[in-house]
């Protein structure tokens, strides 16, 4: 299980204060402040979104902070797309044919909204002490065991449709106030919006960890958009507008967070949910069938990808005799049974951060990229570590991505301009053997 992380200096560990307290997050967001990164399909874009300055204490306030939306074209100019204070916009995607971009757009609080949120909190605290007191009271009512329930007539069940469920789980989980979120899709020739579709998100703390770890994703056909929000994993079709709901109740951890990641041929998502025990949930795309897997240990959350259509990599912790963990890759078919490992020879990890990593495996299946803290290990697919580079805890190279050629990576570097906000400097380019290709420096902000 992924385990708590010890707090101790305010200025990068304050960044997770939030998702600390959960008990389900791990130090791999500490380093990510930021979210991962696109390509389009020929390479010649990258885009990303920043967040400026990464400040937790105000990170749910309109007008606190600036999030830009910019892309690198062809490694030298970079260009906003969108700039705002008053939403958080979610990680881009590429369709597949190149022609949209599209990302999740949140409406973030005003000083008033915020002490209401406050207050729900102060009242759900409430509801579980009166809860608890009345269990208790319930108890006494009785001289020796309750009585037992009659079992009832199996003959008569029946399970509902596949739908009712959903809508079930739908209402309990956003009962507390909903965020107006937004699926943006643009003309990436022109930039234009050309659809927007709501997508509501239960009011939480999870916006400032939608913000790390949402990553919309198209379909094959460039027509569907899968999109993480909350505790849901809903389908939006671009064209028609129609949505429904793929996936639910999801979520890692307490605050919902859902890492995902679409089959090569769009039939399938992978979604990890579950705290205490991680579940691996494959979901058919069209509906028809869906698969929990229980896992023994939670993988990393951002160590899910499809080696191709019928095969998933996942980046997990192995517990070694003395105590400590290694990193392995487990392989597994569509069912979720596992169909093979490989152990990776690198530096043993403890229990606070061994489900930690970040996993980028390139486009045609001989290289990859690990990272686990400060440390970034260019391998091969086999396992052969290239390079090792170890990083300054302050000026860190984060979110991986290979170029679709898979001739180069590139990477978010993180630095501590001032104290307590850090933020991104620069996107930098690398080989996949290690060798440093080139640096491109972020523009100041534009007020």
């Amino acid at each position: 299980m992924v385990q708590q992380v010890t707090n101790t200096s305010r200025s990068w560990k304050a960044a997770l204060a939030i998702t600390i307290a959960a008990g389900a997050f791990v130090w791999h967001m500490l380093a990510c402040t930021e979210s991962p990164m696109a390509f389009s399909p020929d390479g010649k874009n990258l885009a990303f979104v920043t967040m400026e300055p990464y400040d937790v204490d105000d990170g749910l306030i309109a007008g606190k902070n600036l999030f830009r939306l910019m892309v690198l074209k062809d490694q030298k100019d970079f260009q906003v797309i969108e700039q705002t204070k008053d939403y958080m916009l979610s990680a881009p995607c590429y369709s597949s044919d190149g022609a949209y971009i599209a990302y999740l757009k949140v409406p973030l609080l005003t000083e008033d909204n915020r002490k209401q949120f406050e207050q729900m909190g102060k009242y759900e605290t409430e509801l579980k002490r009166i809860e608890k007191e009345s269990q208790e009271a319930l108890k006494g009512l009785y001289q020796s065991d309750p009585p037992k329930e009659k079992a009832p007539d199996t003959n008569l069940m029946a399970l509902p449709d596949i739908e009712s469920n959903f809508e079930l789980y739908k209402h309990y989980i956003l009962a507390p106030p909903e965020l107006p979120a937004k699926l943006i899709v643009r003309d990436t020739k022109t930039d234009k919006v050309i659809s927007q579709t709501g997508v509501n998100m239960a009011l939480s703390d999870n916006v400032m960890m939608a913000y790390l770890t949402c990553q919309p994703v198209f379909s094959p056909d460039s027509q569907w958009v899968y999109v993480p929000a909350g505790r849901m994993v809903y389908g939006v079709n671009i064209k028609t507008k129609e949505q429904r709901i793929v996936a639910g109740p999801v979520g890692a951890g307490k605050f919902g967070v859902t890492p995902m990641a679409l089959s090569p041929d769009g039939k399938r998502l992978a979604v990890l949910t579950g705290d205490k025990d991680p579940v691996l949930v494959l979901v058919n795309t069209d509906g028809r069938r869906t698969i929990y897997q229980r896992l023994e240990e939670a993988p990393s959350l951002s160590g899910m990808v499809w080696i191709d259509s019928q095969t998933l990599a996942l980046l997990v912790p192995k517990k070694t005799e003395n105590g400590k963990f290694m990193s392995q890759l487990a392989f597994c078919n569509t069912n979720g049974e596992l169909i093979r490992t490989l152990d990776l020879q690198l530096p043993p990890l403890d229990d606070e951060n061994k489900a930690t990593g970040e996993l980028a495996l390139s486009p045609d299946g001989k290289s990859m990229v690990i990272a686990f803290m400060k440390n970034i290990f260019f391998m091969t697919a086999k396992g052969k570590v290239l390079k090792h580079i170890e990083q300054e805890e302050k000026n860190i190279l984060v979110q991986s991505v290979f170029t679709p050629d898979s001739s180069q990576v590139a990477f978010k570097r993180i630095t501590e301009i001032k104290a307590d906000h850090p933020t991104v400097t620069a996107i930098e380019f690398y080989t996949p053997d290690g060798k440093a290709v080139s640096t491109k420096n972020l523009p100041a902000v534009n007020p």
